[in-house]
């Protein structure tokens, strides 16, 4: 097993400097001794999840991550 943050796209990236998903993980799995993998990529940004209800939040998300390649 292993920890994957979820990437940020990047203009969001940019305007925030840092992934906090990425410093959660990487806390998770100091702490329960398993590696952080940075396998996922963000293809499209997508709109906050908050204001969605939860079939509004899974199309949000659909098409919006892809395995990176390499």
């Amino acid at each position: 097993l292993f920890r994957s943050p979820i990437p940020l796209y990047k203009t969001k990236f940019n305007q925030r400097g840092y992934n906090q998903a990425a410093y959660l993980a990487k806390g998770i799995g100091a702490k329960c001794k398993l590696p952080t993998v940075d396998i996922l990529e963000r293809v499209r940004a997508t709109s906050p999840q908050s204001s969605l209800n939860r079939k509004e939040r899974r199309e949000n998300i659909k098409a919006a991550f892809r395995l990176k390649q390499g």
